[in-house]
């Protein structure tokens, strides 16, 4: 049984949420939660969103509102996606960021082409990367793919066929851990040890 049931049900307890206008409307670097693990991250000029959630997909609980939502939102040059489910890969979102930014790159774990390539306009990007690799790409901000304590399935039949990760995201000065979603284990350890100066996680 889970002990906290109750606990949780009845917690009201919410985050406060800011206007974000003056941010999006700068060119600062910066990080901004738009809630459960979406992000929007400037970092050295790029623009880069984290398994980016602006609808509210099915079977998903939304406590409190999108603090800016994608029509807010001048620039995306990068969308890394960590794994496969529904609740950090939504298809009406990612459609309606590949729509508005046609040249964004879509990041993700091996075999996850297979969703990008279906969801992307034809001048989107797509890059695909296995643990412990770094996506071929340009500009001052490097992406590198790591392991994390999780799964993936969308369908019934598909569990684990498309690989889950986090993200380490090194820029000139400032590297960020998005981890996505995972339990705990050694690889935490693995990457610290890699990545021993990571500001932000």
């Amino acid at each position: 049984g889970n002990e906290f049931k109750d606990e949780k049900r009845n917690d009201g307890t919410r985050v406060e949420v800011r206007d974000p206008s003056a941010f999006l409307a700068s060119d600062q670097d910066g990080i901004l939660w738009l809630g459960y693990a979406s992000f929007y991250i400037r970092l050295n000029g790029v623009s880069i969103l984290t398994d980016p959630i602006f609808d509210t997909p099915t079977f998903v609980r939304r406590y409190v509102e999108v603090p800016s939502q994608l029509e807010h939102i001048r620039k995306v040059d990068y969308v890394l996606l960590s794994h496969d489910h529904r609740d950090h890969t939504d298809e009406s979102s990612l459609r309606k960021i590949a729509a508005k930014f046609p040249k964004a790159v879509f990041i993700g774990g091996l075999r996850m082409d297979d969703i990008f390539n279906e969801w992307k306009t034809p001048s989107n990007p797509v890059k695909t990367a296995g643990w412990f690799q770094r996506y071929d790409t340009d500009g001052p901000v490097k992406f590198y793919f790591v392991p994390v304590r999780h799964w993936s399935r969308r369908g019934l039949f598909d569990t684990n066929e498309r690989l889950w990760g986090s993200y380490v995201i090194e820029g000139e000065s400032t590297t960020i851990y998005f981890g996505g979603d995972s339990g705990y284990g050694r690889h935490y350890r693995e990457i610290g040890e890699l990545f021993p100066n990571i500001d932000y996680f």
